[in-house]
């Protein structure tokens, strides 16, 4: 598989748990107030998924082009200074 393969394969099993999951269990949280530490737990199992799919995929088609991982690291940047 090419690099934009397994790009597109790392982005696509990130993104179907976290749209699937995460979705429905908003739709689901939204009906209630406030919101338990139960549902925040489950929030959080969900990225969990996302992280297993991309784990997944480095394991099968190895790394993401070099594009995809160099912009992994001001993501984390900017995430830790907010």
């Amino acid at each position: 598989m090419g690099s934009s393969g397994v790009t597109a394969d790392t982005q696509t099993r990130f993104f179907g748990a976290i749209f699937v999951g995460y979705g429905a269990v908003w739709i689901w949280a939204a009906r209630r107030s406030p919101i338990s530490a139960v549902v925040i737990r489950w929030l959080a199992g969900i990225f969990l998924l996302g992280a297993i799919g991309r784990f997944i995929s480095l394991a099968v088609y190895g790394w993401p082009h070099w594009f995809q991982i160099a912009l992994t690291g001001p993501r984390q940047r900017t995430t830790r200074n907010t």
